[in-house]
């Protein structure tokens, strides 16, 4: 039985969840960190997120050297690299590693799903890529390197830069002054 979003196409297996979900998206309930522009939805991800992004709370995998920021994560970290769960496409040879994965390929590719920014005049095909466009386009989100000047605009291309630049080479992004 689902319970249908009578504001969206969200459906939740159960009631409780979907008076949240109409909480935290229609009647946009924030929780804001007071160290930085995290906004959670519920206090429970608000305390998660202080947890393991300003008291540095990593949770290791004990297979490989993934750290995780909760066990939730580290679950899904398992399930998807360790024990090999695929969530296959029945209309292409797509096998996706995560359920949402596999929902925002439906999407794109065979329902047509567009996704505007409501800023500008960009659009996708990927929620992803749209949230990627509004954090470094329009909220100038940036990732700081704490060795250099360099800032990335994903947490990703920020560990490739400490990866290929301060691990035995000389940083080319260091600030006048610094030196």
């Amino acid at each position: 039985m689902y319970f249908p979003c009578d504001q969206c196409d969200h459906k939740a297996t159960r009631r409780y969840n979907l008076l949240l979900h109409v909480k935290n998206i229609h009647e946009g309930v924030k929780f804001p960190c007071d160290q930085c522009n995290f906004q959670a939805t519920l206090k429970a991800t608000l305390a998660l997120h202080v947890k393991s992004k300003h008291e540095g709370l990593k949770i290791p995998c004990d297979q490989c050297n993934y750290e995780a920021s909760n066990k939730k994560v580290l679950k899904q970290h398992i399930k998807y690299k360790h024990q090999g769960i695929k969530f296959p496409c029945h209309e292409c040879d797509y096998e996706a590693n995560q359920a949402a994965y596999l929902k925002d390929h439906l999407k794109a590719l065979h329902k047509g799903a567009i996704f505007p920014c409501l800023q500008c005049q960009y659009q996708s095909k990927w929620k992803s890529a749209l949230l990627f466009h509004v954090k470094s386009h329009h909220e100038n989100i940036r990732y700081p390197c704490d060795q250099c000047d360099f800032k990335s605009t994903t947490k990703g291309y920020l560990l490739k830069h400490k990866k290929t630049i301060h691990e035995g080479f000389t940083c080319h992004f260091k600030s006048q002054q610094s030196m």
